[in-house]
């Protein structure tokens, strides 16, 4: 019998660090200036994910990524395209500056969105916890007062029932895992008090995604005209964290230790010690990202996992916020 040590990757004293965290610190800026892929690089590279550029050097534009330590929130124009709407990064705390900023294509054919896509360097399907979220500050001020090209959401009588999604797509060798919805804006509430646009930081789960070896970034609004959506389609993202590859495949030392699945490799039945906690979610993957067995009350319990084909999957355990993964082999 094999048993295979499954760690937690967060929160542990004197533990590895199992996750990796894209932060942009890593990308020399001079203060208020912005990296926009006109040395036509083709990308950037922060905590294990690659970020793609696409420039056009003749119309000086560009879309999918860029980053920027821009802090303009107060012009409404296509010209504050770099700038996020909280004016900072999301880890100022630290002294980060830098954050990403999105800008999702349309297809000139059908005016519909393109999803902008973002890889990991490695090339092997990671479980991304999650990222910080706001709105670009043309975005938001565009949402909220108006201009050339956009309504003020709302309306004049504020009760027009606008809104401004960004989606999250998950995807394991070509395939949909899983989606991840959020709202940038939404004005859809009977009480209008309850409208908002995103002027801060706001976390975004993604461990519904599973394991994934991509993610794409698609955005959509009420207001749409003849050539496709008017909102402005920036968003800016930080701080991106994602488990590193084979976290969770050897003993770690910490407040919680010997955490073990058994026995493994199985003919599809699996039990998990808990090792001090008597409950939390266990989830396990194929290698496609599809979860095969889910359960959000774990208490140690047979898994059975029998009538799926044999293989490799990933079993990612969730407690207080912390989350472990390991891999378990069906013959």
């Amino acid at each position: 019998m094999i048993v295979a040590a499954i760690a937690f990757s967060m929160g542990m004293a004197g533990a590895q660090n199992l996750t990796d965290t894209a932060g942009f610190e890593n990308l020399a800026l001079e203060p208020d200036s912005f990296w926009d892929g006109s040395d036509l690089s083709g990308g950037f590279s922060s905590g294990g994910f690659n970020f793609p550029n696409s420039y056009n050097p003749d119309w000086q534009t560009w879309v999918q990524w860029v980053y920027t330590n821009m802090a303009d929130d107060t012009t409404n124009s296509y010209t504050n395209i770099y700038s996020a709407i909280t004016a900072s990064g999301y880890d100022t705390a630290t002294s980060g500056k830098n954050y990403a900023v999105c800008s999702v294509p349309l297809d000139m054919m059908t005016t519909d969105p393109i999803p902008a896509p973002l890889y990991f360097e490695d090339g092997n399907p990671h479980a991304v916890e999650g990222f910080y979220v706001t709105n670009n500050s043309w975005a938001a001020l565009s949402m909220e007062n108006g201009d050339a090209f956009a309504k003020k959401f709302g309306g004049d009588s504020g009760d027009d029932p606008d809104w401004f999604r960004l989606s999250i797509f998950g995807y394991a060798e070509g395939e949909a895992t899983d989606t991840v919805a959020f709202y940038l804006a939404d004005y859809r509430f009977e009480d209008n008090s309850e409208d908002y646009i995103v002027k801060e930081w706001e976390w975004v789960d993604l461990n519904s995604l599973g394991m994934v070896d991509s993610l794409m970034f698609t955005l959509h609004s009420s207001d749409v005209g003849q050539y496709g959506m008017n909102t402005p389609a920036y968003f800016c993202a930080d701080d991106l964290v994602v488990v590193k590859s084979g976290a969770g495949t050897g003993n770690v030392k910490g407040d919680i230790s010997g955490l073990n699945i058994y026995p493994n490799p199985s003919n599809g039945i699996y039990h998990v010690e808990l090792s001090g906690y008597t409950q939390a979610q266990l989830s396990i993957f194929n290698s496609k990202g599809r979860a095969v067995y889910r359960n959000e009350d774990y208490r140690g319990e047979k898994i059975d996992i029998r009538p799926e084909a044999k293989g490799v999957y990933y079993l990612r355990l969730l407690k207080d916020g912390r989350i472990a993964t390991g891999k378990i082999i069906k013959h």
